[in-house]
């Protein structure tokens, strides 16, 4: 988690937390879906926990995701067939788009001094990198009656070594 409760709660969001019977409990279990998301999306792209706790705007983006999902659950229970119209949806989208450009290198995560914080490669548990383009291929394709094992297969010995 990269946020606490009484980081997630102003006076708006606790008026509604407190009308809705909520405790602290509630709210830290957006803040946890929150880091969840957040964790799911940087650490396979080499961010470490440790890089994502230093950084001030993934404590932000924890705080919006779990105000947004407090009123989310909130407002679903009084008003479940227009969740998805309510002006708060527009924090989820804020969330994703910004997640989005910190995953693509277009936002650069900064520490407290302002330093570019730099991943941390070690981490990376996926790869999401797939490229068959110099791959050679077992069949040529044609039609399915015309399928034959091409000249140069997989088990030819310029192939070896290219699987």
């Amino acid at each position: 988690m990269y946020c606490t409760v009484t980081e997630v709660k102003d006076r708006t969001i606790d008026t509604i937390i407190t009308s809705a019977k909520w405790d602290d409990n509630d709210v830290l279990e957006r803040i946890k879906e929150g880091a969840e998301v957040i964790d799911a999306n940087l650490i396979p792209r080499g961010f470490s926990k440790n890089n994502l706790s230093s950084a001030p705007l993934i404590k932000r983006l924890n705080i919006l995701y779990a105000r947004y999902a407090i009123y989310r659950d909130i407002y679903a229970r009084t008003q479940p067939s227009k969740t998805d119209e309510v002006g708060f949806v527009k924090w989820k989208e804020e969330f994703f788009e910004i997640l989005e450009k910190i995953k693509n290198m277009e936002i650069m995560l900064v520490d407290n001094d302002g330093n570019i914080i730099k991943m941390d490669n070690a981490s990376i548990t996926i790869v999401p990198i797939i490229n068959t383009k110099n791959t050679k291929r077992i069949f040529n394709l044609t039609t399915t009656k015309n399928w034959k094992i091409s000249e140069t297969t997989y088990s030819d010995e310029d192939v070896i070594g290219e699987k």
